[in-house]
């Protein structure tokens, strides 16, 4: 097993979890972020400072065993299999993800 530290442009993860291609495990707690955090989030993105690192998991191994499931708010259909699940950063993808895609309601809990 290897790691690597790709650079790949907010965009591409936007597009990612709206097409369903990045999705989180099974495992993971639901969204709950605060107002003010994910105002916070978004004056850090806006102001081009980093945002944190992710840390995701390729699919396709018979090692990865998780069953996934769509980022929430985002309209992925069921059928639809990832090729990266999300293991850490779920909170600040999702707030981006429905702040800066769709209507940019973020649906959250808090």
């Amino acid at each position: 097993m290897s790691f690597e530290t790709p650079k790949s442009p907010l965009s591409d993860y936007l597009s990612w979890t709206t097409s369903g291609r990045l999705q989180l495990p099974d495992f993971q707690r639901e969204y709950k972020w605060e107002d003010e955090r994910i105002r916070s989030l978004l004056v850090t993105v806006l102001r081009g400072h980093p945002m944190g690192a992710l840390m995701l998991l390729e699919t396709g191994s018979d090692q990865v065993r998780f069953k996934p499931k769509p980022v929430s708010g985002t309209s992925v259909a069921s059928s639809t299999e990832p090729k990266l699940l999300l293991l850490d950063g779920q909170q600040r993808l999702t707030s981006l993800t429905q702040a800066l895609t769709g209507d940019g309601v973020v649906q959250h809990q808090g």
